[in-house]
């Protein structure tokens, strides 16, 4: 009697923690996720009559157009910030490191040569000043066209953008094998991903661009 007593409280008291633990971690979802979870997590799904089927064939077909469109739109963008990022990049960290070549070379090498004078009568130091001065401006310069042309950032966002459109049209097609039991509440939701994609995107670019702007 009291073994079963026992085990009746071990067994209580392992449900409790395991309850306790399931409270404890969090549940981590996605808006795609809770899409297909809509979209295929019903089991009673019933044929659509003719009439709606012709409706969701055209508004399939106008979303999946617009999708497409969208994905070599941001392609396009993405693949500009991305050349945009290494051309910047490089350019900034070469021209620093001719700045400091010249100064050091100007410490150095120029440092016991101010007799030599060059035709217009300036010391060969006074170049090597001049264009290290040239130069720091121009890094400045290249500073504040880098929120204009090239955003790291800004790559990684359409990037992001472009493999979620992919994603949508890859539930799109997965949803037109029962094509039959596609309903218009499922174009709807495709619809909402659809503009949610977009409006995060572009929300994103606008906040980035903000930033940008702040810092200057």
């Amino acid at each position: 009697m009291d073994g079963d007593l026992i085990n009746e409280v071990n067994m209580q008291t392992q449900s409790q923690v395991a309850s306790n633990m399931n409270m404890q971690q969090p549940i981590i979802t996605t808006p795609q996720a809770m899409l297909r979870q809509r979209l295929y997590g019903n089991a009673n799904r019933k044929v659509v009559s003719e009439e709606e089927q012709k409706d969701v064939e055209l508004k399939l077909s106008i979303l999946e157009g617009e999708i497409q469109e969208d994905i070599l739109l941001y392609e396009k963008r993405g693949k500009i910030k991305g050349k945009g990022t290494v051309i910047f990049r490089l350019l900034t960290t070469a021209l620093a490191a001719l700045v400091t070549v010249l100064l050091g070379i100007n410490l150095t090498v120029f440092d016991d040569m101010e007799y030599i004078r060059t035709p217009l009568g300036q010391p060969l130091s006074w170049y090597a000043n001049t264009l290290a001065i040239v130069i720091s401006a121009f890094l400045t310069v290249i500073g504040a066209l880098r929120t204009f042309l090239d955003s790291n950032e800004l790559w990684v966002i359409y990037t992001d953008t472009v493999s979620q459109f992919k994603q949508l049209l890859e539930d799109i097609q997965y949803l037109k094998i029962g094509f039959n039991y596609c309903t218009l509440e499922d174009i709807n939701l495709l619809n909402l991903e659809y503009a949610r994609i977009k409006e995060d995107a572009e929300g994103e670019r606008l906040k980035l661009r903000m930033e940008n702007y702040g810092k200057n």
